[in-house]
């Protein structure tokens, strides 16, 4: 092991230093990702949080480990603060922080029952506070994805599907049991319900096909 270069046995420890400061909202569930080379030399990898909590990883191969982060209350705290952390391979541990910044407000949509459009616009405060992009949030439809076109600290576009979700999804998970599909954003840990949308039915009058919304 030669720790000033962060070489441990034939593996190279590129992130996770003192400058690297990682950051996660209250609630955790954010990936921390660290980079190096042959991990695939290590038998025991770890990653402890203020001296309290280890975690294995999440994924790893190669070149690449990632972690979640425990909320803020498995860590017997309850407010925004720094913590030491810690990553262990084999007999070798290197030592980072991570600072917990307040969870991001999502607010319900007015009204809760939105017709169909497609583009919904969803607002928020501090969306992408500890880095978040477009690729990282998702919002549900149902079953299905509503594909996020545009992130910003405040505000969340994104295209609905064009047809009405099933209830079930290909897996036979039931993803909502009221009449209209729910619309849910998640960001990490955060599941937050938020709406519903309402899709058009379809009316067959004398062969042709037409399209109605119903509020109700």
């Amino acid at each position: 092991i030669e720790r000033g270069n962060d070489f441990v046995s034939h593996s190279i420890l590129y992130s996770f230093n003192k400058n690297d400061q990682y950051k996660s909202f209250t609630s955790g569930g954010h990936k921390i990702i660290i980079f190096g080379e042959n991990f695939n030399t290590i038998q025991d990898i770890q990653l402890e949080f203020k001296h309290l909590l280890f975690v294995s990883p999440l994924f790893r191969n190669n070149t690449h480990l990632i972690f979640l982060t425990p909320s803020i209350e498995e860590l017997h705290s309850n407010y925004q603060q720094q913590i030491e952390i810690k990553i262990y391979l084999d007999n070798f541990n290197k030592t980072s922080s991570l600072i917990y910044i307040n969870d991001p407000i999502i607010h319900e949509l007015e009204p809760m029952l939105q017709t169909y459009t497609n583009e919904l616009m969803i607002q928020g405060t501090n969306l992408t506070a500890i880095g978040h992009t477009k690729n990282q949030i998702i919002v549900h439809i149902g079953c299905d994805l509503c594909t996020i076109i545009h992130l910003q600290a405040d505000k969340i576009i994104c295209q609905p599907p064009q047809y009405r979700p099933a209830k079930y999804s290909k897996t036979k998970r039931l993803c909502y049991t009221s009449e209209h599909p729910s619309i849910i954003v998640s960001i990490d840990n955060i599941h937050r319900h938020i709406g519903f949308m309402i899709y058009p039915k379809k009316l067959i009058i004398f062969g042709k096909e037409y399209f109605v919304t119903l509020n109700k």
